[in-house]
């Protein structure tokens, strides 16, 4: 999936507070959230693992990183970006990086990404019921 390869800078995006607040994230945050801009840098690992790794700016400032690394189709457990404690699963299929994160209490998301042009698509579900979308 080499398509992902690179950096993606978040363009638009609509739905994400109703997703962010569905997933349990408090007010401040998802308020801070609206006001940052995420860089989206996928890599592949000398071992052959990918990666992932997130920069969130405020204001044109570096406010938090996280890099995730895995292994296609392999569950590892990590830290959500609001710190939460969860496990995640990142599989290629059909063209698309989909990734399942389930907390601690069961409760599961689906996050696809897709390549579209120049443009990296994130589409996020919550619940089965709340969807959310942002472009890169």
């Amino acid at each position: 999936m080499e398509s992902f390869l690179g950096k993606w800078k978040t363009e638009s995006g609509q739905g994400f507070d109703e997703f962010l607040k569905d997933r349990g994230v408090g007010f401040a945050l998802r308020t801070a959230v609206k006001t940052t801009t995420t860089e989206s840098t996928f890599g592949k690992e000398s071992d052959g693992s990918w990666s992932l790794t997130q920069e969130n700016y405020i204001a044109g400032k570096l406010f938090k990183t996280k890099k995730i690394v895995w292994k296609d189709g392999v569950e590892f457990s990590t830290q959500a970006m609001d710190d939460s404690q969860v496990k995640m699963t990142f599989k290629f299929a059909d063209g698309c990086l989909v990734t399942t994160e389930k907390t601690s209490s069961g409760v599961e998301s689906r996050i696809t990404r897709r390549v579209e042009g120049d443009k990296l698509i994130v589409e996020g579900m919550w619940l089965a019921r709340t969807t959310s979308s942002r472009s890169f």
